[in-house]
């Protein structure tokens, strides 16, 4: 999940270092991914894209969960969507390549 944690990381950067644009952007994706998920998919998320932790502050990491016991890989794949879908969705142009997805 490499990729998703640089894309969070780049969304991250993009709210503090980047053009008003960018800042914009990255004020979208964030919005976009609270939006759609709850704080405990997100505190889920976060534990396979620590970066995430950079990009929304709401999320609170004090109670510890256990990945495996708790998210099946189906809803990994689902919360790794909906990750992508707040990318994608906010009238911006991203080159999103995927390569070597065998899982």
């Amino acid at each position: 999940c490499s990729l998703f944690d640089k894309a969070a990381k780049v969304l991250a950067d993009m709210k503090v270092g980047g053009s008003r644009q960018d800042a914009e952007y990255s004020l979208r994706a964030r919005k976009a991914l609270s939006d759609s998920l709850d704080i405990a998919s997100l505190c889920y998320l976060a534990q396979v894209v620590p970066n995430l932790l950079h990009l929304i502050d709401d999320i609170d990491m004090k109670t510890p969960q256990s990945i495996e016991a708790n998210l099946s890989q189906w809803k990994l794949v689902f919360l790794l969507c909906q990750f992508l879908n707040a990318l994608l969705n906010n009238n911006r142009p991203i080159m999103l390549i995927l390569d070597d997805l065998q899982w």
